[in-house]
């Protein structure tokens, strides 16, 4: 058998596999390339603010962002983040640098999980608390979609 042809087919069923994997689940980036991306792609920034410990953050990782309409819409018409609000990082935003911790009560943050929708200039458009089931985070993100497309 040819390994040259062998070597390709390989390859092609790993790019295959690859690209499927990837439409399987919500991309995730970190803030800072989020917010490049969003001006850049004139997209929202959809950001999941949680922590190691909460309950309900881990419902909606597996009901909500799991959901095949979520993950198709988030994936398209979004930039999205997942950011533990106790995490030992720091992200820019609006020119200033934030701890996480600093950054969640900045914005308002009362509890988790919360949901933050960024514009794609970087203004803070919403910040909505609590789990929210699939139906009603396409809601939201649509919501903001038609303001800015």
């Amino acid at each position: 058998m040819n390994y040259k042809y062998l070597l390709g087919v390989c390859i092609a069923l790993s790019l295959l596999l690859t690209s499927y994997q990837a439409a399987d689940s919500i991309q995730w980036t970190s803030f800072d390339k989020a917010m490049e991306q969003a001006q850049a792609e004139d997209k929202i920034v959809f950001v999941d603010v949680y922590t190691d410990w909460c309950y309900w953050c881990k419902v909606m990782d597996k009901n909500t962002f799991t959901d095949t309409e979520v993950i198709e819409y988030m994936n398209k018409y979004c930039v999205s983040v997942k950011l533990n609000a106790e995490a030992e990082e720091t992200l820019n935003f609006r020119g200033e640098e934030y701890s996480n911790r600093a950054f969640v009560r900045s914005i308002g943050v009362r509890g988790y999980p919360s949901l933050l929708i960024i514009s794609p200039d970087g203004k803070q458009l919403e910040v909505k608390a609590g789990a929210h089931s699939a139906e009603e985070l396409l809601s939201l993100l649509q919501k903001y979609n038609k303001k800015y497309h």
